[in-house]
């Protein structure tokens, strides 16, 4: 997949750089896991800084 670059104001740089994500196998996961413990919620993840 092709990596495009996207600046706040809108402004979208193309690159010649390409992204290939492979997911490795999980262990088994246990029954009484809920969302919130695998991924907490929190406002901590915004990544548009």
């Amino acid at each position: 997949t092709p990596i495009s670059l996207v600046r706040r104001d809108g402004i979208v740089y193309l690159t010649s750089l390409v992204f290939t994500y492979t997911p490795q196998p999980a262990p088994p996961r246990k029954a009484s896991s809920s969302p919130e413990t695998i991924l907490p919620t929190t406002s901590e993840n915004n990544f548009c800084e």
